[in-house]
């Protein structure tokens, strides 16, 4: 079987490890227990922007 391709989305926040909570205006995403994201599904009008963190880690002392 083919390999499963992570959304851009979901992408974005395997670039950012530190943003806990991230959205694109149309899925809305979050770092389950495990690490991986875990996204919402697609609403049926929605208009795709340019990720952003809705919810960072805690800075570290």
């Amino acid at each position: 079987m083919p390999k499963p391709t992570l959304l851009p989305v979901e992408a974005w926040g395997a670039r950012n490890p530190s943003c806990l909570e991230w959205t694109d205006a149309c899925h809305i995403c979050a770092r389950g227990p495990s690490g991986k994201p875990q996204c919402s599904t697609v609403g049926i009008a929605c208009v795709q922007k340019a990720a952003t963190c809705t919810k960072q880690a805690p800075a570290k002392p």
